[in-house]
């Protein structure tokens, strides 16, 4: 399937590193301490990442599930301390995420143009929002951005023309370009 192309680039990639190794359905890296979720073999609908990467904790990288549109769910672990760059995006099927109070930052385009999402609960303990990390989430009705965002991305919230509502908190220093443009009609 065409569909789980970005993941066998990334899993022949993980296989050929020297420090890549696989905890069931899901292929870590570890370099310089950092463990990070290079790959997911499976192919369920509702997924649940693991609790945590052989006790440590640990990131989801880039493009993990890209294009990934039979995915329905996602719980991540509270293990996980950042969503990289371009990791859910085009996950058409994705209706709900649970991000836990472990990560600290949402990648670029981490969740560009998953138009199933309806609403996202960004914790406490997020401090940014990538550049376009919501880009034409159209399906998303409402946002709230916690006190712990001090930056969020240019275009992060592009096109998200469901959003009736958004609460910006005074902690957020800087807002990018276009962070919210074509919100409302």
């Amino acid at each position: 399937s065409s569909s789980y192309g970005y993941i066998a680039y990334y899993a022949n990639k993980v296989f050929n590193a020297p420090n890549g190794f696989i905890e069931g359905d899901f292929v870590f890296n570890r370099t310089n301490g950092v463990n990070t979720l290079v790959a997911y073999l499976g192919n369920a609908t509702e997924l649940t990442l693991p609790a945590d990467c052989e006790g440590e904790t640990y990131v989801i990288g880039e493009s993990v599930f890209s294009n990934c549109t039979g995915l329905t769910s996602v719980t991540i672990g509270n293990s996980v301390t950042s969503i990289g760059n371009r990791a859910f995006d085009g996950c058409t099927g994705l209706i709900s995420i649970e991000i836990p109070n472990s990560v600290t930052s949402i990648g670029n385009s981490a969740f560009w143009n998953c138009t199933g999402l309806t609403s996202v609960v960004i914790p406490n303990s997020v401090t940014s929002i990538g550049y376009e990390a919501f880009y034409k989430c159209s399906g998303l009705t409402s946002i709230t951005i916690p006190n712990s965002v001090t930056s969020i991305g240019e275009s992060a919230f592009f096109y998200c023309k469901g959003i009736t509502n958004i609460n910006i908190v005074d902690g957020v220093k800087s807002i990018g370009n276009n962070a919210f443009y074509g919100c409302s009609d």
